[in-house]
């Protein structure tokens, strides 16, 4: 299974900020699109962070004033990056081995999408009843021509 399987299940559609743009502006993105990360893109639309949702509960624990800081001062600029034809095996041990729960896929420099660990988590559970299915049927066929 592939990110690009992912993608095609839950959509490509991302939610992106400006990095100029305040952290309350952030913070009302991602409550009213209910998504726990923003890809942030500058004018010429390349990627350039991402601020999420632990990114913001972190500020406002530290009273950064959300109205005046911007996404830029507080958002993670070395972003590990996806690709459509990589393996989800791979995106989980990126994930697990970098600590971070959201992972931009881009192709030919161009942004297609976002995956996240839950996204991971059920697409491994959906394989996983699917071949238990499988196995199923197969034992059962082996002992119909027993």
């Amino acid at each position: 299974m592939t990110v690009q399987d992912i993608l095609d299940n839950k959509g490509s559609r991302v939610i992106t900020i400006a990095p100029q743009h305040t952290l309350h502006l952030a913070l009302c993105t991602l409550t009213e699109n209910k998504v726990g990360a923003l890809l942030v893109q500058n004018d010429e639309d390349q990627l350039v962070g991402i601020i999420t949702e632990r990114d913001l509960m972190r500020a406002v624990y530290q009273s950064t004033d959300l109205y005046d800081v911007h996404v830029e001062s507080l958002m993670t600029r070395s972003l590990v990056i996806g690709t459509p034809n990589q393996k989800i095996e791979s995106v989980m041990a990126d994930m697990t081995n970098g600590r971070f729960r959201h992972m931009p896929v881009v192709d030919n420099d161009k942004l297609v999408g976002i995956i996240s660990i839950g996204d991971l988590v059920k697409a491994k559970l959906q394989n996983t009843e699917e071949e238990l299915v499988q196995y199923k049927d197969y034992v059962a066929l082996s002992f119909q021509t027993s």
